[in-house]
């Protein structure tokens, strides 16, 4: 024994777990990201007509979504801006810049005259992304707004 206590035995620090769910979801997001700059490079680029779904949590969003998609002439992604989704950003395209190009990819990757995407609202705020710069990279963008 010391003289101002018990010995301690020093612990080793605690390992940190290997997160097989974490590793498969991030694989899906290099493969679609990957997808996205095949797409971008080899199909033509054809004009469209942006369609954006901003809307907040619980707000029928998806039900909107669903319409959307079985109207003629009209695709629209689900939450592109959702890190914890494969279709996400990679944590490393932080910032409005990267964001934009990430919703042009993803929009590039529908065929339709009118393509679409949900955007949250704490999403977009997470990238910071605003949205004069949203209306600045897509000028003849729609909005819908659904809030709750």
């Amino acid at each position: 024994m010391a003289a101002d206590g018990p010995a301690t035995i020093p612990l080793r620090p605690a390992r940190r777990r290997f997160d097989l769910a974490q590793l498969k979801v991030e694989w899906q997001r290099a493969r679609y990201q990957l997808n996205l700059r095949l797409h971008w490079w080899t199909l033509p680029h054809t004009p469209y007509q942006p369609l954006f779904v901003l809307a907040s949590h619980r707000s029928g969003s998806n039900l909107l979504l669903d319409y959307l998609n079985r109207l003629p002439g009209v695709q629209s992604h689900s939450e592109i801006l959702c890190r914890l989704f494969p279709t996400g950003p990679a944590r490393f395209q932080v910032g409005p810049r990267a964001t934009v190009r990430h919703i042009r990819l993803s929009l590039h990757t529908l065929r339709t005259p009118t393509r679409g995407c949900k955007l949250m609202l704490d999403q977009l705020a997470a990238s910071r992304l605003t949205l004069d710069e949203l209306h600045a990279a897509f000028p003849n963008a729609r909005y819908i707004v659904l809030y709750r």
